[in-house]
């Protein structure tokens, strides 16, 4: 077996969306032991087959549901690593093995993250962190009990460290785009497929393991940012009803996390019926509005990659130079033919004369929040049923150049404010991210965490 490969620093949106071998930024992925009796029977899970109607629902899931939801939770920041960026052998292989330890990136949790750390956030007033964990090594260990159950151990040891030091966790079960067991490949063989079914599985095994846990202070989400609908084979929904009724038959206690497709989009959860889940139920939004400020700079996005360097609100004055820009980025991109240079830059343009063209400020996003409010009102439940647990806007790094950091600072405040008038939850993105990291750390690592950032 080849060791493992060095630790590559990627920005979130490379996990997220590379297809392509990593490379060398960090976007690029993108305790108590489990008993091994209950290693076992989670992996021995069999559900019978799917359906696209909704679960069966509880008796108490209507009006007043927010005293329902047991998660403690409510201003809370992300960790990705290492969790979220689970090594393998052979990166250029789509059939390589993972790692035998695949969270040593770039070290151990203790190492990464140790608890002065989680003190510090204590002190900024979090009471919560979003551990991103990839599941693709429990995914290829789904009928291997001895590994399941060390798998678990390096994650308990994580969830047990915060817990320890005063902050409740929401354990994300986030699939990446490195490598293998990809959203693509979990979502292309409809419900009943043999990836997602093992997917569904490993899904009831969290839940199985983390049932043990106080419900107060650990939550289980279920699905990191469901792609576009037309990406999917099938309606989300039939995939989200496999998941959440895995997940519940194991944890009856603790609070689930549930979203909708296209990378959940507020406008997408308006067609989700919260009546057909119980009432301890968290819905998911990720509010990275407008996404012109918020991802500018990103070189993998066909859009992102020509524009930076741009405030919020905007700047009349800069249009001219922010245009200027884009035109010589798109032009200086050799992998495009010259009809692809001029598709490009006439789309950026669109785009770049709608950004300036509204009073694009902190009202203007807050009209972007406003249906979910009316959402939950017209369901009949508490607006503190639904969490933001990822918003954030880019930073200047060693692979492009993000937001200025007064405009990153005025629209993470606004955005936190935005939220907290709402009654919803959050959670920044990230501690540890080099595209949103909201310390003065450089890459992956942390480092003093800067207060105008937190939105707290």
């Amino acid at each position: 077996m080849k060791a493992r490969q060095p630790f590559q620093v990627l920005t979130r949106r490379q996990i997220m969306n590379t297809k392509d071998a990593v490379k060398t930024t960090r976007r690029r992925l993108l305790g108590y032991a489990l008993l091994q009796a209950i290693a076992l029977s989670a992996c021995s899970y069999q559900e019978r087959p799917e359906t696209t109607q909704a679960p069966r629902r509880a008796s108490n899931n209507r009006a007043g549901s927010g005293q329902s939801v047991t998660f403690s939770g409510v201003n809370g920041i992300n960790i990705m690593w290492p969790f979220m960026g689970p090594t393998v052998v052979n990166p250029n292989d789509p059939n390589t093995a993972y790692s035998a330890n695949p969270f040593l990136n770039p070290s151990s949790w203790s190492d990464h993250v140790p608890p002065a750390v989680l003190t510090r956030l204590v002190a900024r007033g979090f009471d919560f962190v979003r551990i991103c964990v990839a599941p693709g090594p429990w995914i290829d260990a789904v009928a291997d009990s001895t590994r399941t159950a060390a798998l678990f151990g390096m994650l308990d040891v994580a969830v047990q460290s915060c817990l320890d030091a005063g902050l409740a966790v929401n354990l994300d079960m986030h699939d990446t785009y490195y490598v293998k067991n990809t959203p693509t490949q979990l979502l292309a063989g409809g419900p009943s497929g043999t990836l997602f079914r093992k997917r569904v599985t490993v899904t009831h095994s969290f839940a199985r393991h983390y049932a043990a846990y106080n419900p107060r202070l650990v939550a289980l989400e279920l699905f990191n940012e469901p792609m576009d609908p037309g990406s999917i084979n099938g309606d989300w929904l039939g995939y989200l009803n496999a998941l959440y009724t895995a997940a519940r038959s194991a944890m009856p206690s603790h609070t689930l996390l549930l979203t909708m497709e296209k990378w959940s989009d507020a406008g997408h959860l308006m067609r989700a019926n919260p009546a057909s889940y119980d009432a301890n139920t968290l819905w998911v939004i990720h509010p990275y509005l407008p996404a012109i400020f918020t991802f500018q700079g990103y070189k993998d996005s066909n859009f992102s990659k020509y524009v930076s360097g741009f405030n919020w609100p905007p700047v009349q004055s800069e249009r001219p130079g922010v245009i200027s820009r884009m035109i010589a980025a798109v032009s200086a991109d050799g992998s495009l033919t010259e009809a692809q240079k001029k598709q490009q830059i006439q789309s950026t343009l669109a785009t770049i004369g709608w950004y300036y063209s509204l009073p694009e400020n902190k009202a203007r996003v807050g009209l972007y929040l406003d249906p979910v409010v009316k959402w939950c009102q017209s369901n009949g439940i508490s607006p503190d049923r639904i969490i933001a647990n990822e918003y954030g806007v880019t930073r200047d790094n060693a692979d492009f150049k993000g937001a200025p950091t007064p405009s990153r600072i005025a629209w993470l405040n606004a955005m936190a404010d935005l939220l907290d008038a709402r009654g919803f939850r959050k959670a920044v993105f990230a501690l540890d991210a080099v595209d949103f990291g909201i310390t003065d750390g450089t890459g992956s690592t942390i480092g003093t965490i800067l207060p105008a950032l937190t939105g707290i």
